[in-house]
């Protein structure tokens, strides 16, 4: 699945400080990456992104479009 940098990823409570935790990064960097905001450099950016979901079952979370 290809992650837009717009999409926002949705992760469980306690799940941005495991992630602070295993990459070194803050945790508000991380909490504001995960909200699709290029905190970081780009690497980065992609490792809490990828790691997000690959280790910790984040889901992106896409907006519902409405026909009005």
């Amino acid at each position: 699945v290809k992650i837009k940098d717009s999409d926002r990823i949705i992760v469980e409570h306690g799940v941005i400080t495991k992630i602070a935790k295993d990459t070194g990064i803050s945790n508000d960097t991380v909490g504001k990456v995960l909200k699709g905001i290029r905190m970081t450099s780009a690497q980065n950016y992609e490792l809490i992104r990828n790691r997000a979901i690959s280790c910790y079952g984040g889901m992106i979370a896409k907006p519902i479009q409405t026909n009005n």
